[in-house]
Formats: structure tokens, sequence, C-alpha cells
């Protein structure tokens, strides 16, 4: 069931819809909007002026699996008529918004869900009467649009956002993550390339306001060691299982995502519990969660084929394609004799090293570390040709496959690469790494869930040492 949810002054409700129809037409900013951005239309419908974001805040709570986000957001229209405005933010992409409400002036809207055609018919009522309304647009499971009409001159308008989702966590340790970039994306095969393709701001233009974050985690189990990848914190402690976490840095900029980890597994089974009791309903609540050893036996492990295959499309230029490069050297190092192996280079083509894999050999990883070395970024991002060939059809893929994809996964038709992976996995299995720090978590997570195998981010700054131990385990 396709709903929207919308938010009118007129009528007291305020519209969200999840998710898009790719063919349906409504205004977006073809010229993309810069994520946490809130640019203001004229009368005819062009980008007139961006409305400064004064204020970030933002506030999780988790218990066990369980995280609980609101983001709260302040614009100002700096015009002297009256604007309609298009926001383009991101949110984890198994994230659920259930509570939505928008301010303006003394006016609180709350949230109320519609289906999309309904939600996007009262927004358009409302706005031509020229009451104050919301729209807010699923366009990708992780990508959010929301519309806000008749804002009237030097207005404040504030937007609360909650939603909860569940946290990941893998080979010992929770991991949650507050994503605060939309990137460009590929769109060229995309049906609505409009609506996932945020526009570029001039250079002199900061791209987002100051943020606040705070974190207060109930692990329900002993916390080992608690990360955060890419910010400075202050970290405190309140038992050996509850902590809180707060950017160190006030003035910290959203352009780039928030990753915390905290570790808790050790080489034992062990338990992590959670409850809690609401007095208004007068129920409790618990949440019993079995933590599995860190380490997998020796036993375990079997001989197997492993294609490295590497995004060498334009946007990992630099820093990113030296990391991809770095992390799958790395891994060759790391092979098993019994294995069987093979490299591939993608972009808007495909860059194969050997027509089939081979033995692992020292002549053989010779070869392919040379390959590896000579790779250069250039061209686009078509990752659904990749998947296909290295997935090939029928009675051509033999056996069990272990492909290991590197990409940021910034394209725009995630759902024909899914289907592809769908159709194709079989007996092998996909392993994802998103490189960069503002990648697009969707796709990368959505091709390991469907190739049954796992996905890992890569920070920039992050050693690839780490990653490949995560990913080994």
């Amino acid at each position: 069931m396709v709903k929207s949810l919308i938010a009118a002054a007129l009528i007291g409700s305020l519209l969200v819809s999840v998710p898009p129809a790719p063919t349906q037409s409504h205004r977006f900013v073809d010229e993309g909007v810069a994520p946490g951005q809130l640019v203001g239309f004229d009368r005819e419908g062009r980008p007139a002026i961006l409305c400064p974001l004064e204020q970030t805040a933002v506030s999780a709570v988790i218990a066990g699996f369980s995280a609980r986000v609101t983001l709260k957001q302040t614009f100002t229209n700096p015009t002297n008529e009256p604007i309609e405005a298009v926001y383009t933010f991101p949110l984890p992409e198994d994230g659920a918004v259930d509570q939505m409400r928008m301010k303006v002036g003394d006016r609180v809207i709350e949230a109320e869900i519609k289906r999309r055609d309904e939600a996007r018919a009262i927004y358009e009522e409302a706005k031509a009467a020229g009451s104050i309304a919301a729209l807010l647009d699923q366009e990708r499971p992780n990508v959010f649009t929301q519309s806000v009409s008749n804002i009237m001159p030097k207005a404040k308008v504030e937007v609360e956002i909650s939603y909860v989702h569940r946290v990941r966590y893998e080979d010992g340790q929770f991991e949650f993550v507050y994503p605060m970039v939309v990137g460009p994306r590929n769109a060229m095969q995309a049906q609505d390339p409009e609506k996932i393709t945020p526009p570029t701001l001039p250079p002199n233009v900061r791209s987002g306001s100051s943020i606040s974050l705070n974190v207060a985690v109930q692990a329900g189990t002993p916390v080992a060691a608690v990360t955060s990848v890419l910010h400075e914190v202050d970290v405190r402690r309140q038992g050996r299982d509850r902590f809180s976490v707060n950017l160190k840095r006030k003035d910290e900029m959203p352009n780039k995502d928030f990753v915390l980890r905290y570790r808790v597994a050790n080489d034992e089974v062990q338990s992590s519990f959670v409850a809690d009791w609401d007095p208004k309903r007068k129920m409790g609540y618990f949440n019993l969660i079995l933590l599995p050893p860190v380490e997998p036996r020796p036993e375990q492990i079997t001989a197997k084929e492993v294609w490295f295959v590497i995004d060498q499309s334009g946007s990992q230029k630099g820093f990113p394609i030296e990391k991809s490069k770095e992390l799958t050297l790395k891994m060759l190092q790391r092979a098993n004799p019994g294995d069987r192996f093979n490299v591939m280079g993608f972009s808007t083509g495909q860059n194969l090293l050997w027509p089939e894999a081979r033995p692992v050999t020292d002549e053989n990883l010779a070869e392919a570390k040379r390959f590896v070395e000579a790779i250069q970024a250039g061209g686009g991002t078509n990752i659904l040709e990749a998947v296909k060939s290295v997935l090939p059809e029928g009675e051509a893929q033999q056996g069990k496959r272990l492909v290991v994809l590197n990409t940021d996964g910034y394209i725009g038709n995630e759902a024909e690469i899914l289907d592809a992976i769908k159709q194709r996995i079989r007996k092998s299995r996909i392993f994802t790494f998103g490189i960069g720090n503002s990648v697009n978590r969707a796709i990368i997570n959505g091709m390991s869930l469907v190739g049954r195998g796992a996905a890992e981010v890569v920070m920039l700054p992050e050693k690839a040492d780490a990653a490949l131990e995560r990913f080994l385990q």
C-alpha cells in the first residue's frame, strides 16, 4: 500500500508518503536540492531562494536492537513574499517514520498518514487556498523529500520528524548510523532521476548549519568499547551497559554520516536484556537478545571461489578508489590457498583480469596485485551490468561463488539491480563494501541482503585492516 504524510494548517494535518511511484509526476527541484536544505520556489515554480537552515538537533535513544531517533530543524523564509519550499534529507534505509510535526509561528501542525495520491491532492488543495501545508515523500528507502507551501515572509519553520529503526549487530558490536548526506547519484538508468539527485550548491554557499547530536544507549549487556568513526565525541558512562554520546564540536558541519559502534560480545554466548514500563498504559515490555561468540570455528571455513569487484567510476576518484584498492590488496594477501579467485573493475563497462577464476598461487596473486594497482577511476557507475557479468544466468555459473563488491552505491536503478541479484544468485553470495563517508547504504545493504551475504562500510579515515578483520570474521 502506497501511503503519504501531509500537514496543512487549514485542516490540521501533515502528510507523509511512502514509497514513491517512479512514473508519478509532481514538482521536484530538477536542479537538485542540497541535503538538509529548504529551497524556495517562486510563483512560476522555479527554484528561487535558499532558506537558511538555522539549527539541527538530533536525539537518539537506543535500547537493545531498537533506536528511536528525533530530528528537529529550523528554517527561515528570508524573502518578502510567501514561498513554497522543498527539503531533501536522508534517513536510514530501514527506518520507519511514524511521527512528524511542523511549527510555523504559533501554529503547530501534527502529521497524518494518507495514501500517496490522496496526500498529494490534499496538499495541492491547501496550497491553492493559501494555507500553510507540508508533504513528506519517501523517494527511496533512504531518501525523503518534504514540500512546504505558503511560508510567510521572514517566518520561521520548525520541522520535527521521528522514526524507529533496528540497530545493526555484527561481529560482536552494534553499529548506529545517522545519515547526514544524500550524495549525487548516477541516475542515467533511473525512471525518476530528478527525485533522487540533489542539486550542487555554489562553492560559496554553506551546505547546512551546525548540528547537535545526542545518543543515549542501554545495551542490556556490558559494553567493552565505544567508538565514533568520523566525529569527535564525548562519552559518558552510566553503568556497565549504559552510556551517552554527544558531539564534541558544537559547530560540527553535517557533511558526513555519524557512525557509532560499541562492542559487547566476547568468545562466549551472552545475553542482552532490556526492560521498560509504560505507566500510562500500565504495561511492561522486555527485549531479550542472545549474542553469538565472535570467532567461527576453523572447521567451518571451506574452500571457495571469490570474485573481487571494484567500482572504478568517476565518483570513486581520489581517496575512495585508493581505499578500495587497498582493501582488495589486503584481501588478496589473506586468500586461502585452497580457493580460486578473479578480479573485475567496473564503471560504464567491465575490466576483467582473467576470463575465469584461477587458483591462489604466488604467480596469480602477483598478477592480480599489478592489475589492482593499475586501476584508475573514471566513467559511470553501471552496477547492473557488473552484477550480470559476475553472476551469469543458467549453466554458465558453476557452484558456489562469493562476490566481494566495493562501491559507494550512488546509482538510481536500485530495484533493477536487486531483481537481477535475486534471479541469478543461486548458490552464490554477495558481500558488499561501501567505500566512503556517505555511501548509499540502502543499496549497499540491499545487495548483501538479497545476495545472502553481509555488508560493511569502510570510512575513508579507517584503516583497511579493521574492515578486513570484520569481513573475515
